[in-house]
């Protein structure tokens, strides 16, 4: 389940890396007409100069105080990290499925209740399919929603 998505993600990026340094620059040159405003004239760049160069020089300035300080955060970091459970993430193994089909808005809690059964009935005409559950959502959703997750056997 996450190998695709693994590599869109990769693919994605260096794709856009390619372009950024191939035609990216050939396209630039062809298509901005005109006299360019320099960087002092343009105002989004005097307020972020504005902002970034003071903390800049200071951090030049006293550089072992940033890297103390980045340090300090960073272990501060670790054992945070060590207590995040899978909140963010539910557990889903390789192979698992998550289906969740939507009705159209006005359905009613009768309607919603019929499709959920005929759903249920479907999926259980097949006998190969993995264990599943079929649920709804939960209770700040609307009745258009229900989902069924089947799971994969673990290795």
């Amino acid at each position: 389940m996450f190998r695709p998505l693994g590599w869109a993600k990769t693919l994605a990026v260096g794709s856009s890396s390619v372009l950024a340094i191939t035609p990216v620059p050939v396209l630039m040159l062809m298509l901005i007409r005109g006299r360019l405003r320099p960087e002092r004239a343009n105002p989004i760049s005097r307020v972020t100069q504005a902002i970034y160069l003071p903390i800049l020089k200071f951090c030049l300035r006293h550089r072992w105080l940033t890297i103390v300080v980045n340090l300090i955060f960073l272990l501060v970091t670790f054992p945070l990290a060590t207590r995040l459970g899978s909140q963010f993430m539910p557990a889903h193994f390789e192979g698992s499925t998550l289906y969740m089909p939507t009705a159209l808005p006005d359905i009613s809690i009768v309607q919603a209740k019929v499709l959920l059964h005929s759903r249920i009935v479907f999926f259980a005409a097949f006998r190969k399919l993995p264990a599943y559950s079929a649920r709804w959502a939960d209770r700040t959703v609307p009745p258009t929603m229900h989902h069924w997750i089947f799971m994969s056997a673990m290795d």
